[in-house]
Order: C-alpha cells, then sequence, then structure tokens
C-alpha cells in the first residue's frame, strides 16, 4: 500500500487529499445544517403552536368565569384566522368535551392517548394546555393540533437547496482543484520531457520558460543553469570526439603510409641488394678473371649507387614527415635555378633526340632553400625526358604575377591514365605504364611534391594517354621579393 501511495503522480498525491477533505466537509454541511434548521423550525413552530393554545386558554378562561358562552363561541371563531390550526377541542374540569373547532372534519383524537406536546403520526403537532381560573381553580383543558406542511415544505426547499449547493460546491471545488493541480505539475512535466529528450535524444538546446518564482520556477532556474552547463560539456565532448576521430584518422592513414612505406621500401632495397649479393656470390665461387672480377665490381657500383640515391630519397622524405626538411631559406633567383637544372637536362633529352623549349622569366627572386628547390626542378624535369617519346619536345615555362610564380613543364609522352593521376605523387607509386618503360623508384614526384609544400606552394597536373602530361608548380611570393623582365 505503501509503495503504491509513492508511486501516485503528484496531481494525485496534492489534489485527493484536498478533494477528499472537501467532501466530506460538504457531507457535513448537507447532513448536520437541515437537521439544525429542522430542530430550529420545529421550536419556532412549537412556541408559536403553544403561545396560540396558551391565548385561547386564557380568552376561554375568562369565558367560562363569565359564564359568557357568546364570548366562548367568538374566541372559537377567531380560530379561522390562523391558517395552521387543524383542530381544537376544549374540554371541562370533567375531561368532557365543551367545544370543537375542526374544519376538515378529521378524526378527533382521545384525550387519554394524547400525551404532552408532540408530533402526530400524520406529521402534525399535537399540543396541549391547561386552563385555569384567576384564583387557580382548574376549569378544563384545550388540545391543539397545529399543521407542520408549510415548516416540511421549507424543510425540502432547502434540503434542495443544501443538495445543489453541495454537489456544485463539490464540482466547483473538484475544477479548481484540477486546475491548479495543473498549472502545478505542468511545469514538473515539462521538466520531466524535458531530461527525458535529454537522456533519451541527446537534445540539450532548449530551456524551459518557467516565469514564477516559487519553488517550482526555482527548480526550472536551476535545471535550466545545469542544462547549459551540459550543453557546454556536451559541446567540448563533441569537438574532442571530433579531434580524436580526425587524430585517429590521420593515425590510421598513417599506419597505412608506414605499412605501404615499409612493403615497398623493402621490395624497393631488396632488388638492388638481390643483385649484388647475386654478383659477388657468382664472383667467389671460382676463381676470375680480372674483366670478370671489374665487370662485377662494376655492377655493384651500379646498384650500390641506386640503393644510396634510395636512401638519400628516404631520408629527404623522413625530414618532410618531421617538418625539418628545409634547414635555412635565403633570397634567390629562381629563374637562374632553373637555367642551372636545364644544362642538365638538356643533356639527357639530347640523348633521346628531345627538343627542349623554354619561356623563362628573366629574373624571379623568391625566398627558400636552393638546394631542395633545384631537387624539386630536377625531378620533374627528368621525369618529363624519361616518359616523352624520341623526337618530341618538352616545354618549360616560367612565369609570374604580383602574388606568385609559377613552374611548369609539359611534355609530349605516354601520359597518365585519369584513374592513376590521384596516386602519382604517393610514395613508391608508379603506373603500369611507367614501370614497363625504365625503373626507378617512384620517389621523385613525391619529393617533389614535399619541397613544394615546404614552400608554401602547391603542384598540380593534368594528362591526357598517348598525349602528354603537364606538371604545374606554383610558389608563393613573401614580402619584399623582387620580379625583374
Amino acid at each position: 500500500m505503501k509503495s503504491l501511495i509513492r508511486n501516485l503522480p503528484i496531481r494525485i498525491k496534492f489534489a485527493f487529499p484536498i478533494l477528499l477533505v472537501m467532501s466530506l466537509l460538504l457531507i457535513s454541511v448537507y447532513i448536520y445544517f437541515p437537521q439544525q434548521h429542522k430542530k430550529a423550525l420545529l421550536k419556532s413552530y412549537t412556541e408559536t403552536a403553544i403561545k396560540t393554545a396558551q391565548v385561547f386558554s386564557a380568552a376561554v378562561s375568562f369565558a367560562l368565569v363569565q359564564h359568557n358562552f357568546r364570548l366562548l363561541e367568538k374566541s372559537i371563531s377567531n380560530l379561522r384566522i390562523e391558517n395552521n390550526i387543524q383542530f381544537l377541542i376544549l374540554y371541562d374540569e370533567n375531561n368532557e368535551q365543551l367545544a370543537v373547532y375542526n374544519p376538515g372534519n378529521l378524526d378527533l383524537p382521545q384525550i387519554s392517548s394524547v400525551p404532552d406536546n408532540h408530533i402526530s403520526e400524520n406529521g402534525h403537532l399535537l399540543v396541549r394546555d391547561m386552563i385555569y381560573s384567576q384564583d387557580g381553580e382548574y376549569l378544563g383543558k384545550v388540545i391543539l393540533s397545529y399543521r407542520l406542511d408549510e415548516m416540511y415544505g421549507q424543510l425540502d426547499r432547502d434540503r434542495y437547496a443544501t443538495i445543489v449547493f453541495t454537489f456544485s460546491s463539490m464540482l466547483v471545488s473538484f475544477i479548481l482543484i484540477s486546475f491548479i493541480s495543473r498549472r502545478v505539475t505542468s511545469s514538473l512535466r515539462r521538466l520531466r520531457n524535458q531530461m527525458y529528450r535529454a537522456i533519451d535524444e541527446g537534445e540539450y538546446s532548449s530551456n524551459l520558460h518557467i516565469t514564477s518564482r516559487d519553488e517550482i520556477g526555482q527548480l526550472a532556474t536551476s535545471f535550466n543553469v545545469m542544462m547549459s552547463e551540459i550543453r557546454l560539456r556536451h559541446s567540448r565532448l563533441v569537438n574532442t570526439k571530433k579531434r580524436y576521430q580526425m587524430l585517429n584518422k590521420r593515425l590510421s592513414v598513417m599506419n597505412n603510409m608506414i605499412t605501404t612505406f615499409l612493403s615497398n621500401a623493402s621490395h624497393s632495397l631488396r632488388t638492388p641488394l638481390t643483385i649484388i649479393l647475386g654478383e659477388v656470390e657468382l664472383a667467389l665461387s671460382k676463381e676470375r678473371s680480372v674483366k670478370e672480377y671489374e665487370s662485377a665490381l662494376k655492377v655493384v657500383e651500379e646498384e650500390t649507387r641506386f640503393l644510396s640515391h634510395i636512401v638519400s630519397d628516404l631520408l629527404t622524405l623522413a625530414r618532410a614527415d618531421s617538418g625539418s626538411l628545409i634547414t635555412f631559406r635565403q633570397e634567390l633567383s629562381f629563374s637562374e635555378l632553373v637555367r642551372t637544372e636545364l644544362k642538365h637536362i638538356e643533356r639527357l633529352a639530347k640523348k633521346k633526340r628531345i627538343k627542349v623549349v623554354c619561356k623563362i622569366v628573366n629574373e624571379c627572386v623568391i625566398v627558400g632553400d636552393p638546394d631542395r628547390l633545384g631537387e624539386m626542378i630536377r625531378n620533374i624535369m627528368e621525369n618529363a625526358v624519361k616518359y616523352t617519346y624520341p623526337d618530341k619536345s618538352i616545354y618549360i615555362d616560367l612565369k609570374a604575377n604580383d602574388q606568385y610564380m609559377q613552374f611548369s613543364v609539359c611534355d609530349e609522352g605516354i601520359g597518365i591514365d585519369e584513374k592513376e593521376l590521384e596516386n602519382i605523387f604517393n610514395r613508391f607509386y608508379r603506373t603500369k605504364r611507367s614501370r614497363e618503360i625504365s625503373g626507378g623508384t617512384g620517389l621523385g614526384l613525391a619529393i617533389a611534391k614535399s619541397i613544394a609544400e615546404a614552400h608554401d606552394g602547391v603542384i598540380s597536373v593534368s594528362s591526357e594517354i598517348e598525349k602528354g602530361s603537364c606538371f604545374i608548380i606554383k610558389l608563393p611570393f613573401p614580402e619584399k621579393v623582387l620580379i625583374k623582365d
């Protein structure tokens, strides 16, 4: 029972005791007041009837003393004035009837059956009064029947009014208490619903708008303060979660890159090492001539240089990952760097009968690392010579505006498939056609991109199969640089 009461809604706990008390009070009013009213009316009617009987007794006493029967007859006739008198019986001292007033021809009671003042079975008030002379001599008695119809009618009307008042009061009390309890508990319901939304749906944005300053208003204010703090902490948690997701994504990418890097690096290093080991084992397997030893040493030298080149490229990429690729910066002429590297490229292009077409701005002065920028230019140019068909051309262009300089190298070579373009700057990545045409490590373009980004620049490529590729590098001008035509 106690658990049932504890689990009841607050609205019922609040309204039920009040309704119960009000109901008991109104029922008590309905029971108590009609009874008291009936007693008061009956007392009033009884007093009136007794006074009427006493007045008549005095008149009869005077008439009997005077032996004036006409006066007695007149006194009886005056009873007609009082409509509530039902009948009247006058007895002498020997209990013999002297006179009777019975306009309704009712059955008259026997004198022995009439006690003192009481209500008869027919609901009428019977009053008995003794008649004495002035000397105290007993002359007779009077029995008076007094109608109570008017009293009972008034009691019925009052009872009906009491019933209407009681039920109306109970109805008004129920409506009023229901309204008050609903107003009191509505704020609590809103608070509960808001808490459910916060728990089930993660909704922390809305506040409770309660303007009252009572306990409910204070609770709502505290709840709003709590929700503001939850929103702030939730926002921090969301941002932290996003940062962790981003870091996790980066770590996943780096994990994949490390795995791919180790796989590709081990593959690229294993091939020249296998060749070196094979040549050495072959040379040591039996006695060789000087020329055979020289031939084996030349193979070892070439593969060792290739290994050294791979290790140097890996070291460059490792520095790029650690942010220490650029060790120092100085003001330099990018135009002069291009011309310097161009001399080496022209010798390579001449061997393949490739024509080099240049258009270079006279002086393009920027700030950067000359060694790294030279390496970037060389890698892009060598890549163009390597994959350009003989008797074709390479177009090298350097131009600038007020914000950045643009260096482009376009070839008429094998081109790159559109599906492979997004991967060509990845480490150790080589297209299918490039693997068929020449060797290489697949690190040159990755290094070129790292150097360009280290100088706050970007590198992009466009290509078409069998028509060639075009690499474009844009480097921004820092303050106080010179562009001379």
